[in-house]
This record gives C-alpha cells, sequence and structure tokens, in this order.
C-alpha cells in the first residue's frame, strides 16, 4: 500500500477511537439522565388498590376454589420437600425429589 493510505487508515482508525469513545460518554449522561425520569402510570388507569383493578379480557372460565396449593400437592406427590430445602438451602427453597428433580433439569436445559 501506498505510504498515504496507510497514514489515512491510521488518521482513521484514530478518528474512530475518539468518536467511540465520545459515544461512551454521551451513552452514558443519557443512561444517567434516565435514571430521573419518572415512570408515570397512563392517565385512564383507576387510582386505588388491587380492588379497583379492571379486567380488560378473560379467556376460558377461572378455576374453581378451594384446589389444594403446589407446595402440598408437591410435598404429596413426593417431587419436593420445604422441611429439607430449608434445612439445606433457606428459607423457601425447596429440595426437589426423584421426577421433581429430574423435571426440573429438563426445564433448565
Amino acid at each position: 500500500m501506498p505510504p498515504a493510505v496507510v497514514e489515512q487508515r491510521r488518521q482513521l482508525g484514530a478518528r474512530i477511537s475518539a468518536l467511540e469513545a465520545e459515544l461512551r460518554e454521551v451513552e452514558a449522561g443519557v443512561d444517567e439522565k434516565a435514571l430521573f425520569v419518572p415512570n408515570l402510570p397512563l392517565p385512564d388507569l383507576p387510582d386505588g388498590d388491587a380492588a379497583c383493578n379492571v379486567v380488560v379480557r378473560a379467556w376460558g372460565e377461572p378455576a374453581a376454589a378451594g384446589g389444594a396449593p403446589h407446595w402440598e400437592i408437591g410435598e404429596r406427590l413426593g417431587i419436593f420437600t420445604s422441611a429439607r430445602g430449608t434445612k439445606l438451602a433457606g428459607s423457601g427453597f425447596p429440595l426437589f425429589l426423584g421426577q421433581g428433580a429430574r423435571l426440573v433439569r429438563a426445564l433448565i436445559a
């Protein structure tokens, strides 16, 4: 390559590096300013607690009340145990057993 082309490539590389550094600085400033922008709800949303929520659309029939919670069903099926999980890992962590452990591994893979 001619020396003039090599010099032009070097200058362009330096210019690109300077512009990329400036871009990172500007993006960091935008990100920092965005943290102070409030997340305002839409004006047509109702004020209040969960009782004030409006159903926009529903599909199928609601499940019948009175079913057993998943932690009771899992313990009854022998696929996990909460007591042993709590001893091993702390509160709220079940210990998956047998087919439950196999299911968790299949879901993760």
